[in-house]
């Protein structure tokens, strides 16, 4: 059976690792030829990833080696940060090698996206317009492609989720909202405060709001969807809701859908009679624009009774321009503990 040599740059991270003992149990099609890593460089494969045969034979290189030595391969599989992938796909394509790039390095086609969702100015603008986006459920790789840019995970759960949705009609792509979640492990494979067991275990949190590289991502992918696609959002915290009927409504773990239902829990709460309505502020709100007509509105409220504070807690509204006014598409609202 022939099969076709293959390389993996950055083999010791968790997607390198993965990919490693993909190849090499379940994909009777390919011969690895070449482990790439600075952590284990020197040490066997079977020893790190328990890869059998010959792949387990293969000691890893050097990241510095690995550019040299992936010319007996006809495809190099980049798994390495997307500053690290930046500087060895060009060496590789020079050398007539394909790349498929688990990283973001070539995921966009705009290069203006770069600096703010992943910290720096694209140096090979030219190469984004030739890679080719690969997810094939959606769009075949064309034979000859020199050059894959792997999906990341939250656009490649979105992208399949909605795409069949919105070219079937049967749901608006004007405004969508993505609630994702992730293990640790998406972060990547290193030491660091945030990611220690101590610190994560149990917990829930939203990072990179607003800036999270994946949202022109999502965008772009669902572009060829709808024409009437806006910009893309992803935050981590956010629930899937829509206008009117839909809007939703959490607190305390509980979720209420539509205008009416939420006019009613209010009017029962505050307004009923015999009911002594506390005084509201809102303290430390934060407004920051989505797109030219939604934002994001962070911020904390406050009930007084008589010069005391009755309840207090952090909240998050969604906010969609409608003709002269904002109004409110999401509340979640959380009680600071008594």
């Amino acid at each position: 059976m022939q099969t076709v040599p293959v390389g993996i740059i950055g083999a010791s991270g968790y997607s390198g690792l993965e990919l490693s003992r993909i190849l090499a149990l379940h994909h009777p099609h390919v011969e690895i030829k070449l482990l790439g890593s600075d952590k284990w460089a020197g040490e066997s494969a079977a020893r790190r990833a328990g890869l059998p045969g010959a792949a387990g034979k293969l000691k890893y290189a050097p990241q510095d080696r690995s550019a040299e030595l992936a010319r007996e391969c006809a495809v190099v599989f980049l798994a390495t940060p997307a500053e690290a992938s930046l500087q060895l796909a060009p060496a590789l394509l020079d050398a007539a090698v394909r790349v498929i790039d688990l990283s973001g390095a070539f995921r966009l086609r705009d290069a203006a996206f770069y600096p703010k969702f992943y910290g720096f100015a694209h140096p090979r603008p030219d190469l984004l317009a030739e890679a080719f986006y690969g997810l094939p459920e959606l769009h075949r790789t064309p034979k000859g492609a020199a050059l894959v840019a792997n999906p990341g995970c939250y656009p490649t759960a979105a992208a399949l989720a909605l795409a069949p949705l919105i070219e079937a009609g049967a749901l608006d792509g004007s405004h969508l909202i993505v609630d994702a979640k992730s293990g640790v492990t998406g972060a990547g494979r290193r030491a660091a405060e945030d990611y220690s067991f101590a610190e994560i275990d149990g917990d829930f949190r939203a990072y990179k709001v607003l800036r999270h590289q994946h949202q022109p991502e999502i965008a772009q992918m669902l572009a060829h969807s709808a024409a009437n696609w806006n910009a893309g959002d992803l935050a981590a915290f956010m629930s899937d809701y829509a206008r009117d009927s839909l809007t939703s409504y959490v607190t305390g773990g509980h979720v209420q859908y539509g205008w009416q239902p939420l006019y009613d829990h209010y009017q029962a709460a505050y307004f009923a009679p015999g009911k002594t309505r506390d005084s509201l502020t809102f303290e430390e709100v934060r407004v920051r624009p989505l797109t030219l007509d939604l934002a994001l509105c962070t911020a904390r409220f406050v009930l007084h009774h008589g010069g005391a504070v009755v309840a207090s807690g952090p909240f998050t509204l969604l906010l969609q321009k409608r003709g002269d006014r904002w109004q409110i598409l999401h509340d979640h609202t959380s009680s600071d503990p008594k």
